[in-house]
């Protein structure tokens, strides 16, 4: 006669077997969520990266000149408290193929480019990037806006003057920065989602900023043409008046032989060049110098002229 199972070892039988399939179940299972959770997380690295990639070309193609007029660089801080949201604008240049169309009257090589994140209904947060082929006055409109990466929940840009990291810059007042930090916090959640649900990737990079020479201080320039201008006006040989022998402010004492006025007097004693009334060069009524007529002193004087080239009377 055969021994069969007893319940006892049926029952012991299938609680280890409910127990193995239980532990497959789960297995699978959390190995269906791991790889969910990757592949999300993969998705934000890939946003991430993209957005991130997008603004870093963009900056290292900034325009670099001495003058701030033609060149801007600004950043906004949003100041969020969960999530910033700056804002970045720059003239930059990039080299584009140009498009073969009969009415097409070609790109500027300059751009206008600027980054903001908008969120439209119920859509993920988004990066945009707006580009204007031709910069003008309006540097807050223009052009085409263009999605550049969706999921993006942060935008963190700062800039490096040399000593401290500033969380807001304006090339018109401070020129280019020597360096950009970009902070980019992307979700891998689907549309519809609560992004903050699904898993978050960081991704941060320093762009440097090869400085040119400092910019131009334009108020100095202006400074120094007017003081140029002023010394061309005052730095004539002498300003005296030659008629009755007085020496110019170039010179010697009176009563030799002295040089005229210079400049370009007018009528009636002032020294010059070519004066009418003062005394050098060739003058008229009035007036000493080389060559005088009625009344000027010069090198031949008369009874009431004074002797020499525009000095004292005898």
């Amino acid at each position: 006669m055969r021994r069969g199972f007893t319940l006892i070892e049926l029952i012991i039988a299938g609680t280890i077997a409910a127990m193995i399939a239980g532990t497959l179940a789960a297995s699978f299972s959390n190995l269906g969520t791991a790889r969910e959770s990757a592949r999300r997380r993969l998705d934000a690295a890939v946003r991430a990266d993209a957005a991130l990639e997008a603004i870093r070309r963009e900056i290292v193609s900034v325009v670099r000149t001495d003058d701030l007029f033609y060149t801007y660089l600004f950043i906004e801080d949003d100041g969020g408290e969960d999530a910033d949201f700056d804002e970045l604008i720059l003239f930059n240049t990039r080299l584009r193929s140009v498009r073969n169309t009969a009415n097409y009257a070609g790109d500027g090589q300059e751009y206008e480019t600027a980054f903001r994140i908008e969120q439209m209904g119920s859509d993920l947060p988004t990066l945009w990037r707006r580009r204007d082929t031709m910069p003008d006055e309006f540097w807050r409109g223009g052009g085409q806006a263009r999605p550049v990466a969706e999921g993006i929940l942060s935008l963190s840009i700062r800039a490096w003057d040399g000593d401290e990291w500033l969380s807001g810059w304006d090339s018109d007042r401070q020129g280019l920065p020597m360096g950009v930090e970009i902070l980019i916090t992307a979700t891998g959640a689907k549309p519809g989602e609560d992004p903050w649900d699904a898993p978050l990737v960081d991704l941060r990079t320093v762009v440097p900023i090869d400085r040119v020479v400092p910019p131009k201080d334009h108020f100095e320039e202006i400074e120094v043409l007017l003081a140029e201008e002023l010394a061309e006006e005052q730095g004539g040989p002498g300003n005296g008046d030659g008629s009755n022998g007085e020496a110019g402010d170039l010179g010697i004492q009176s009563g030799g032989i002295q040089p005229g006025g210079g400049g370009r007097p007018g009528i009636g004693g002032g020294g010059g060049g070519r004066p009418t009334g003062g005394g050098g060069g060739r003058p008229t009524n009035g007036g000493g110098g080389g060559r005088p007529t009625n009344g000027g002193g010069g090198g031949r004087p008369t009874p009431n002229n004074g002797g020499g080239f525009g000095g004292a009377p005898r």
